[in-house]
C-alpha cells in the first residue's frame, strides 16, 4: 500500500514537470521518488524499469535509448520478476499414501536463505504434531514445456545477432548442453501457435475439418536432444507470414497447461513453461489473468523470454505473466541471459521428503512449517488424499473347530484352578486385503464372557488361561484394534471344555482306620498289607454268603468288605425313600383328570413339546443325584452380541447375551454381570434380559442415563432391543447386533414406563 501511495506521488510529480516541458528535471525527480520506494523492497528494480514504469514522453525505444544515454545508462539489461521471487516460499507438493500407514511428504521451496534440507521441518496432521522418522533428498524430476510465439518477427535479426528463431533452438540446445537435466526423471516437449486456413502446414493436426490452433514441434520425451534438434530444424516456412493473422500466444500456453495432464512424469514433478515471444500479440490484461489463473490452477510456473528490442507493451505482457505465477522474466541479449531460467528450472528436480507413519484411518489437512536463518517462520498445508484402509482378515488356526479340550488331576482334592493343562494354546493368522499391513494397539481373545487382552507382540499366538473356567461349550473370538483405529472381529470358534478328576472311595478297617485307596490312581500303595488281610479273612462271609475280596476293573483293584457294602446299601435305601416319599406327594396333588394314564405318562416324561406354551423349551439336560427328572441347563449359543462402537482401549469390545439371560451391567462388580470398568457407568446401570423370545433394556437409576437410539429411558423404563440399536451407557457406545438379523422384522418398538 506504502509503495502504491509512493507512485501516486511520482506521477502527480510527473504532470507538473510534463507541464514544464523538462524531460532531464522529470529524471531527477523520478530518481528522489526511488529513494522513497527502495526502502520497502516490495519491487526490484533495475535501470530499465525506471525507463518502463510510467507513460508520458517514452512513448518508443527511440525515446527509451535516449533517456537511458542521458541518465547514464549505457545499456538496457534483462528484467527479473522479483516481485513474488523475492519472497520466501513454501509447498507441499504431494503427500504419497502408497506405503501407508508409512507416509511420504514432498516439499519445496524458493527464496528460503538456505537449502531446505538444512532447515528443521515439522509435520501437523489435522493440528496434532507427527513424529518425522526420516528426512532425504529425493530426485522426482521436471516436466518443462518450450512454447514458441510463432510471429512474423521470428524472422528478424535478435539482440544476439541471429535470427529469432534461432536464438530460440540455441537457447533450448544450451539447455541440454548444460547437463542439467536427467533422462531417467525429466521430461520435455514443445508447441508453437499456428496460421489459419490455407498456410496450415507441417505436422499441423485438424478436427472435423477444422484447424487446431496450435502446432507440435516434438511431444513429452526424454530424449532432450530431440526436442532441441526439432526446434533447429523447424522449417521457416511454417510461420505465417506479416500479412495473416497470428493466434495469440495465449490460446498456445493454455493449451500447453492442458498438456501436463497426460504427461508420463511424476503428478507431483515440478511443472513449467517457458514462453519465448516478442510480447506484442498477448491480448488485454483480462486474458491475462485468466492464463495467470489457469497456470495457479494447474501448479504451472511460467517463464517469459522476451525476444528482440525491448519495448514498453512487450515488457509489461510478458513480466506480467512471468510475475503472477512466480516465473522468471528475461530478455534475451545475449545466448547466456536465458541461463538462470534453465538452473531455476533444473533445481525443482529435487524435493526434501520427509516420512512419518499414519495412526488414523483419514486424516483432513497436513501442515508442514519450517524455520527460516531470519527467525521467519513460513508454513504449507495441502488436503490429504483417501486412504483406502480396509480391516485385516483374523483367521483362527488353532484350536480346531469343536475340539474337545479336556483338563484332568489326578486326585479329587485337586481344586479346578489347579488342574493341568491351565492354558489353551491359541494360534491365529492375520491377512491384510488392502496389502498393507499394519501394528496392533491391542488384541483380545475371548472366551464367551472372559477376555484377556494382548498389548505387544507377538499377537499372533497366545496361551488363554482357563484355570478359571469350569466345563461346558464356549465360544472363541478374536478382535483387534490396528494402528489406524481400524476395528475387526474372527469368525466364532466352538470349543467344549471337559474336567476330568476321580472320585473318592474310602474303606473302613475293623479297627477303625481308613484305607486310602481311590480308583484311577495307579500308584496308590497300601501300606500294611498285612494288617488288611487278615481283615478281609475275617468279612469274606455275610449271612452266609460267601463274598469276593476284591473286583478287577479294567486294571483297577477294588477292595470288597462288609462294611463298604453296608455303607452302599444304607446309601441306596436312602435314595429310594425319598424317591418313594417324592412319587407319593405328586400322586396325592395330581389333580383329577380325563387324560388316559399313558398320555399323561406321555406329557409328562417324554413329550416336552406337548407342555404348556407358557413353559421354555429345553435342549440340554442332566440328572443331579436328588432328582428324577430332567433338569434343564443353559443354551450357552449366543443369539446376540453387543459390539462396541466408543473408542477406548480399557473398555471390552463385545458382549455375548444368550437365550434366558437376564444381564445386569454396572460398575459394581457385586451388582453386575458385565463389569465396565468407566467412571461414566454407574455401579448400577442397567439390565438387559431375555423375555418371550426377545432382548428388553431397564434403567436402573443410573447417573448418566441409559440411551437406545438417543432415547433416553426413565429410572425403571424398558424398551424392546432390535438388530443395529444403539446402546447408550453415558457416553460409551455399543450396539445390539443379532446372529439372525432376519429373526424378528424391524419393527416400531415403544419405551414401556416402569
Amino acid at each position: 500500500m506504502f509503495a502504491l501511495h509512493s507512485r501516486q506521488r511520482v506521477k502527480r510529480i510527473y504532470t507538473y514537470i510534463n507541464i514544464y516541458g523538462s524531460r532531464y528535471i522529470y529524471l531527477g525527480c523520478l530518481l528522489v521518488c526511488l529513494l522513497c520506494i527502495k526502502p520497502l523492497q516490495a519491487v526490484s528494480l533495475e535501470s530499465s524499469d525506471l525507463l518502463s514504469l510510467y507513460t508520458g514522453p517514452f512513448q518508443d525505444d527511440r525515446h527509451i535509448a535516449e533517456a537511458a544515454k542521458d541518465s547514464g545508462f549505457q545499456n538496457k539489461r534483462s528484467i527479473r520478476a522479483q516481485t513474488p521471487e523475492s519472497r520466501p516460499q513454501l509447498q507441499i507438493t504431494e503427500i504419497s499414501v502408497d506405503q501407508f500407514p508409512q507416509i511420504h511428504v514432498y516439499l519445496s521451496g524458493n527464496n528460503l536463505g538456505t537449502e531446505l534440507d538444512t532447515l528443521s521441518i515439522q509435520l501437523e496432521e489435522d493440528g496434532l504434531p507427527k513424529e518425522i522418522v526420516e528426512t532425504q533428498i529425493a530426485e522426482v524430476g521436471i516436466q518443462s514445456v518450450i512454447v514458441l510465439d510463432a510471429s512474423p518477427t521470428l524472422l528478424d535479426t535478435g539482440n544476439t545477432g541471429e535470427a529469432r528463431l534461432v536464438e530460440v533452438a540455441n537457447a533450448v540446445n544450451s539447455f541440454v548442453a548444460m547437463g542439467l537435466l536427467s533422462a531417467q526423471t525429466d521430461w520435455l516437449m514443445a508447441v508453437t501457435n499456428a496460421v489459419t486456413g490455407s498456410e496450415l502446414a507441417g505436422n499441423i493436426q485438424t478436427e472435423n475439418e477444422q484447424p487446431i490452433l496450435y502446432q507440435m514441434i516434438g511431444d513429452w520425451q526424454q530424449d532432450h536432444q530431440a526436442i532441441a534438434n526439432a526446434l533447429i530444424q523447424f522449417e521457416l516456412s511454417n510461420l505465417p507470414s506479416t500479412s495473416s493473422p497470428t493466434i495469440l500466444s495465449l490460446e498456445t500456453v493454455g493449451f500447453a497447461i492442458e498438456q501436463f495432464k497426460r504427461s508420463p512424469a511424476l503428478q507431483y514433478a515440478k511443472r513449467s513453461i517457458v514462453l519465448f515471444s516478442d510480447g506484442m500479440n498477448i491480448a488485454s490484461d483480462v486474458n491475462i489473468d485468466n492464463l495467470i489463473g489457469q497456470a495457479l490452477n494447474a501448479n504451472v510456473r511460467v517463464h517469459t523470454v522476451l525476444l528482440g528490442e525491448a519495448s514498453q507493451e512487450a515488457q509489461r505482457n510478458l513480466s506480467r505473466l512471468a510475475e503472477g505465477t512466480t516465473g522468471l522474466y528475461i530478455e534475451l541479449n545475449k545466448s547466456t541471459d536465458i541461463e538462470p531460467i534453465w538452473q531455476t528450472i533444473a533445481a525443482e528436480r529435487f524435493h526434501q521428503r520427509a516420512t512419518y507413519r499414519l495412526n488414523k484411518k483419514q486424516p483432513l489437512v497436513l501442515s508442514a512449517q519450517v524455520m527460516l536463518p531470519d527467525g521467519q517462520q513460513l508454513s504449507a498445508r495441502k488436503a490429504f488424499p483417501l486412504v483406502e484402509a480396509l480391516p485385516v482378515e483374523i483367521e483362527i488356526v488353532a484350536p480346531a473347530a469343536d475340539i474337545v479340550f479336556t483338563r484332568t488331576s489326578t486326585s479329587s482334592e485337586i481344586v479346578l484352578k489347579e488342574m493341568e493343562p491351565v492354558v489353551l494354546p491359541i494360534q491365529v493368522d492375520f491377512q491384510w486385503p488392502d496389502g498393507h499391513p499394519r501394528g496392533f494397539k491391542r488384541v483380545e481373545y475371548a472366551l464367551n464372557n472372559t477376555t484377556q487382552i494382548v498389548n505387544q507382540a507377538p499377537y499372533n499366538e497366545y496361551a488363554f488361561s482357563v484355570a478359571e473356567l469350569g466345563a461346558g461349550p464356549y465360544t472363541l473370538r478374536v478382535s483387534v484394534v490396528d494402528e489406524l483405529g481400524i476395528s475387526s472381529t474372527s469368525p466364532a470358534r466352538s470349543i467344549q471344555l471337559q474336567v476330568s478328576q476321580p472320585q473318592n472311595i474310602k474303606s473302613t478297617l475293623q479297627d477303625g482306620s481308613v484305607v486310602g485307596d481311590r480308583i484311577g490312581d495307579q500308584n496308590a500303595k497300601i501300606q500294611d498289607d498285612s494288617r488288611i488281610g487278615e481283615a478281609l479273612a475275617s468279612q469274606a462271609e455275610l449271612w452266609g454268603i460267601k463274598l469276593p475280596t476284591h473286583i478287577d476293573l479294567g486294571g483297577y483293584t477294588l477292595q470288597i468288605t462288609p462294611t463298604a457294602l453296608g455303607v452302599i446299601a444304607m446309601m441306596l435305601s436312602a435314595i429310594l425313600l425319598v424317591l418313594s416319599l417324592y412319587i407319593a406327594s405328586r400322586k396325592r396333588n395330581e389333580p383329577v383328570s380325563s387324560i388316559k394314564p399313558e398320555e399323561h405318562f406321555y406329557r409328562e416324561v417324554v413329550g416336552a413339546e406337548h407342555v404348556a406354551e407358557t413353559e421354555p423349551s429345553m435342549s440340554i439336560f442332566e440328572m443331579d443325584e436328588l432328582s428324577t427328572e430332567p433338569v434343564r441347563l443353559p443354551d450357552f449359543d449366543a443369539v446376540a452380541f453387543l459390539n462396541l462402537e466408543t473408542e477406548g482401549t480399557h473398555l471390552p469390545l463385545q458382549f455375548s447375551l444368550e437365550e434366558g439371560e437376564q444381564i445386569r451391567i454396572g460398575r459394581h462388580s457385586g451388582y453386575a454381570d458385565l463389569i465396565i470398568e468407566d467412571t461414566r457407568v454407574s455401579r448400577r446401570h442397567c439390565i438387559i434380559e431375555w423375555r418371550n423370545d426377545f432382548f428388553y433394556i431397564r434403567d436402573e437409576g443410573s447417573a448418566g442415563g441409559t440411551y437406545v437410539n438417543r432415547r433416553r429411558l426413565g429410572v425403571g423404563d424398558e424398551r424392546k432391543l432390535q438388530h443395529g440399536d444403539v446402546i447408550n451407557l453415558n457416553e460409551i457406545a455399543y450396539r445390539f447386533e443379532e446372529v439372525d438379523e432376519d429373526r424378528h422384522p424391524t419393527e416400531t418398538v415403544p419405551t414401556v414406563k416402569g
